[in-house]
């Protein structure tokens, strides 16, 4: 992908520079899981993965996203997630929090703007009933949306 350039021909700086780069995109995903982590059911869906592990990662996807390094090695969002049910109300809160987290961190409007763009786009990969879930591996649980 070709560098957006300035009138003068310097090239645009990215979402991700304008951001802060890694560190605050760090900030932004411990914040969020802090909130994930909290929160009295959506947090028993994350029962069994380290919170720091997690936040880490998703800032790693993030910095690919908004123009940064892609360093992100973890799997795609649909491949990692088949044994989680995750219904539009889960979807909707997580997505409530991440934006309560940026305007909480004063993240540019822009920047939040495309970032919860981006986390809507997976929302036809991920949805699915516990009808749709599926084990990754032999010794995975299906994880079931707390009612």
């Amino acid at each position: 992908m070709r560098a957006v350039r300035k009138r003068d021909g310097r090239p645009e700086p990215s979402l991700f520079d304008k951001i802060g780069g890694i560190k605050v995109l760090r900030r932004i995903t411990s914040a969020f899981y802090d909130k994930v982590y909290a929160h009295p059911w959506l947090s028993k869906m994350f029962v069994a993965i380290d919170k720091d592990h997690i936040a880490s990662q998703q800032a790693e996807f993030m910095q690919g996203a908004l123009g940064g390094p892609k360093i992100y090695c973890g799997k795609k969002p649909a491949v990692a997630h088949p044994h989680i049910e995750i219904s539009h109300k889960s979807f909707d809160l997580r997505q409530e929090l991440l934006r309560q987290t940026l305007v909480e961190l004063r993240i540019d409007r822009e920047i939040a703007e495309r970032w919860l763009a981006m986390d809507e786009a997976f929302r036809g990969r991920l949805v699915k009933g516990a009808a749709g879930c599926q084990k990754r591996f032999f010794t995975d649980r299906i994880v079931y949306e707390p009612r």
